[in-house]
This record gives C-alpha cells, sequence and structure tokens, in this order.
C-alpha cells in the first residue's frame, strides 16, 4: 500500500514537471513577500491581490473595487501611467489621492516621496494609513486616462509559500523536479 501511494506521487510529481510550470501558473522570481504561507494553510492572514485599472481618456474614468476584512497588508505598491487623470484611493475612513496629471507611477508604500505627498510621517507605516480597518476600498481614476496596477501584498502566496526570496516554494519544486 505504501509503495503504491509512493509511486502514484512520484508520477504526479513527473506529471506536473513534464507540464512545466506556465500551465499552472507558477512563475520564477519574487512574486510575494518572504516566508509567506501557503494559500490554504491561514486564512486569518491576507494573500496578495492585485487590482488593475485601465480607462482611456474618453472613458470618463474606471474604478476597482475591493472588499478588505484583515488587518493592514504588509506593502503596497502602485504601477503604472497616468494620462491626465487622477488616481484615489478610497477607504471606509476617508479618501487619498495617490498622483494626478501626466506621470510615469512607480509608488511603493515604503518610499519617502510617496508618504511625503500623502502627508505622512516618514516613520509611520504606510499600508496601515491606507488599510486603516476593514471595509469596503476602492481604486478609482478619474478625469483621464492611463493604465495602473496597485499591488497589496499580504502574507500568503501559492501552494507551498514562498522562500527567504520570496519566489513561490511550488516552482522551485517543479524546477527541481524537471532536473
Amino acid at each position: 500500500m505504501r509503495q503504491s501511494f509512493s509511486l502514484i506521487c512520484l508520477a504526479l510529481l513527473i506529471l506536473i514537471a513534464a507540464a512545466g510550470q506556465g500551465p499552472l501558473g507558477l512563475m520564477d522570481g519574487p512574486q510575494a513577500p518572504p516566508y509567506s504561507k501557503p494559500q490554504w494553510l491561514d486564512r486569518s492572514i491576507a494573500g496578495t491581490v492585485v487590482l488593475e485599472l485601465d480607462a482611456d481618456e474618453n472613458s470618463g474614468g474606471a474604478s476597482s473595487p475591493l472588499i478588505w476584512n484583515y488587518a493592514a497588508p504588509l506593502r503596497v505598491a502602485v504601477t503604472g501611467r497616468l494620462d491626465g487623470g487622477v488616481l484615489e484611493w478610497n477607504t471606509p475612513v476617508g479618501q487619498f489621492v495617490l498622483a494626478s496629471g501626466d506621470a510615469e507611477l512607480d509608488l511603493d508604500a515604503r518610499d519617502l516621496p510617496f508618504k511625503r505627498a500623502l502627508g505622512i510621517s516618514p516613520f509611520k507605516n504606510t499600508a496601515s494609513v491606507l488599510f486603516p480597518s476593514s471595509g469596503d476600498y476602492s481604486l478609482s481614476l478619474r478625469q483621464g486616462g492611463g493604465s495602473v496596477v496597485m499591488r497589496i501584498e499580504g502574507g500568503r502566496w501559492g501552494w507551498l509559500g514562498t522562500d527567504q526570496r520570496g519566489r513561490d516554494v511550488a516552482a522551485l519544486l517543479i524546477r527541481g523536479v524537471r532536473i
């Protein structure tokens, strides 16, 4: 019985390795914070969430809603470009203008210029200010166009979590089986 289970597991690993990382949605490189727990292990910790907005100047804007029922995330980053628009972050207790005008965005909650633009002390955790409580949040693009991605990193990622560099352990395992 034990040998047949081992053979089934080995055959399954070989099939997964033959399929490769692409069909399974596994990627190389850092994708999440170091030592993230697996998605299935602890539901009280937020997973990594990606909000995307894409609007042209004639569309009147775009919005991406989010329901957040966790503590403040580990990290928040905003990338993309604005074409004359205003990028807003709406929280249950207030609103923040993250950027406006024509701009290339590469904002990270750990950066001092981003904290200064939001009116936050350099010593304060920006993620805790942007996520003050549980509730409904939204990322909105008004009065213009652009393409924006907001990455909210929680403490869970993937099937087996992440290693010390934030790489997906499942992807590393499958790559190792192929070798």
